[in-house]
């Protein structure tokens, strides 16, 4: 009989194990697709469509556009769910009011849910083309990958001017929800055939570890009255020292289950064994 309980009550805690939701290898992966542009001379239509190639649904997902003066757009719903391999479209309609021609970046933050409704964030750059298409002469350079801990990691980013005039410079760093800065935007003047290098911290804002999230630096500058756009992205990797809340509770949880199959085991042996006899 005591054989018998004991293996009841390990059962029963093992049935506990079985369910934890916040021990799992599930994951998120949004990516972000423009299928077609159509502008005229005061508007531009956007076909989009986000895609979701994890083995867990996204939920609440929202689109909100980062336009620069001269743009205006609003805020959208794009849909309650996304599933695993499956796509939603939407069309996002923006307004262009007194912009030269030119090419113009308009980044697009994509803010959704996880199953827990934690809340997560991405950015995504597009490229908008206003009568004329322009190539920059201007580059700008992002490290490809930063590794981000506990403490802020120092980043740096590269400008290199190609041509034989002088250009004066907006400089743009463009953040998910989860990571911070101390730069934002920066106004520079770069000599012809120059570099110059922007070095800034990168921490983290309530990311969590062992996720990616892209970052976009933008470069922008008019010449004879026409606009130019230049973009870089890298990925920001989040280590096991970041916090993270899930895998926090993960550990909280497995410690209390496991101590109370530890804790029942040890009782049972210690009873008296008559306690559970029959008379």
């Amino acid at each position: 009989m005591v054989k018998t309980k004991a293996l009841a009550y390990a059962v029963i805690c093992f049935c506990f194990l079985l369910p934890t939701p916040f021990v799992s290898s599930s994951h998120i992966e949004l990516s972000t697709n423009v299928t077609g542009i159509t502008s005229s001379m005061d508007a531009a239509l956007i076909n989009i469509s986000i895609s979701n190639y994890g083995d867990e649904p996204a939920y609440d997902i929202v689109l909100v556009p980062l336009p620069l003066e001269g743009f205006y757009s609003n805020t959208m719903m794009l849909s309650k769910t996304i599933e695993p391999n499956s796509t939603k479209s939407a069309e996002l309609n923006v307004t262009i009011n007194n912009v030269v021609p030119g090419v113009y970046l308009l980044p697009i933050k994509v803010l959704y849910r996880d199953y827990h409704k934690y809340a997560l964030s991405s950015i995504y750059p597009i490229l908008l083309t206003y009568k004329n298409i322009t190539k920059s002469g201007v580059n700008v350079f992002l490290p490809k990958y930063v590794d981000l801990g506990d403490n802020p990691a120092s980043v740096g980013l590269r400008l290199e001017n190609n041509e034989n005039v002088e250009y004066s410079i907006r400089v743009a760093l463009i953040l998910p929800d989860e990571l911070k800065s101390d730069f934002d935007v920066r106004h520079l003047t770069l000599g012809s055939q120059t570099q110059s290098v922007i070095n800034f911290n990168l921490s983290s804002y309530g990311a969590l570890a062992g996720s990616r999230y892209p970052i976009l630096v933008a470069a922008d500058y008019y010449y004879q009255n026409v606009h130019y756009t230049s973009v870089a992205s890298g990925i920001v990797g989040v280590n096991s020292n970041a916090s993270n809340p899930k895998s926090d509770m993960a550990f909280f949880y497995v410690i209390t289950v496991t101590m109370l199959f530890a804790g029942g085991l040890y009782y049972l042996k210690k009873r008296p064994p008559n306690r559970f006899l029959s008379t």
